[in-house]
């Protein structure tokens, strides 16, 4: 399999987008089970780029609801106390 730095930067992108690694492997043309195998594989690129996206964007969203929360928003303000309290308990 031949990954160049477009197709990375790619599953980077698609990932940030929640996209599933089914829809990815095959927008890029890899084979799932590839795929799938390169996701359990921290040391591969794919592996790499598609949580460095999916990161990216979990963080831009949690900014956003604190933003929000921090402006009054009801909604945005228990689901900032649930994202608190799930951070209690991770790992």
């Amino acid at each position: 399999m031949t990954l160049t730095n477009e197709i990375l930067l790619e599953i980077e992108e698609m990932a940030g987008l929640f996209m599933t690694p089914k829809a990815i492997s095959i927008i890029v043309g890899i084979e799932e089970s590839d795929f799938m195998d390169e996701l359990e594989d921290e040391d591969s690129a794919i592996y790499k780029h598609y949580y460095r996206g999916h990161y990216k964007s979990e963080a831009e969203l949690r900014t956003a609801v604190m933003r929000l929360a921090k402006q009054g928003s009801s909604p945005a303000q228990t689901l900032a106390l649930k994202l608190w309290e799930q951070s209690k308990t991770a790992d």
